[in-house]
């Protein structure tokens, strides 16, 4: 079942590109298909975090039109632009609003893709002061083709030092992550 909501997923994300495509003119497109991005992604959030909006929109305890009417005037109040409006209308005459946290990655990763933004995740183990952060992140940008995107989090279990994650890379230069590699190398 994930391979084929994957590859679903997929799908409707490129479709939505090629709608934001030929809906925006050139100069505006990749700023809109950003907002777009961003847009499902809270909204598929919101899906995804509350059983009740699931059922609201999923069961067939409720009417069709009853449901398509919870959900635009959910998109509304939300104050989602016309075309995300459309695209959920468009996932839920299909049948597909389940499957909105994964096509909203899919289209996130599609949308980066296409704007060369390449999401980095950096693990601290204690909040880093602005010029720290800024220091770290020019050096990084250094390091990672693109325009890095940086997700800071803070995990105090590392005990230090820090964690990079993007690309499918992962860079750990954490404490735990050394004393781990010294633990390994002495069972040898």
């Amino acid at each position: 079942m994930a391979k084929r909501s994957g590859k679903l997923a997929r799908r409707y994300a490129r479709a939505l590109l090629q709608a934001a495509k030929s809906e925006f003119s050139a100069g505006e497109a990749m700023t809109a298909i950003l907002k777009l991005a961003a847009d499902l992604a809270q909204f598929a959030e919101i899906f995804s975090k509350s059983s009740e909006l699931q059922h609201a929109l999923l069961s067939p305890m409720f009417s069709r039109s009853g449901r398509a009417q919870a959900l635009q005037a959910l998109a509304q109040q939300a104050g989602l632009p016309e075309l995300t409006k459309r695209a959920l209308n468009l996932l839920f005459e299909r049948d597909r609003i389940g499957y909105l946290p994964e096509i909203s990655q899919a289209f996130s990763e599609i949308a980066n893709a296409e704007a060369q933004i390449t999401e980095v995740e950096v693990v601290t183990a204690q909040a880093l002061e602005e010029s720290e952060r800024v220091r770290v992140e020019t050096t990084l940008q250094k390091c990672i083709a693109g325009k890095p995107r940086f997700h800071w989090i803070v995990k105090a279990e590392i005990l230090g030092g820090m964690i990079v994650r993007y690309d499918g890379k992962i860079i750990d230069g954490s404490v735990s992550g050394r004393l781990s590699r010294i633990e390994r190398e002495l069972a040898r």
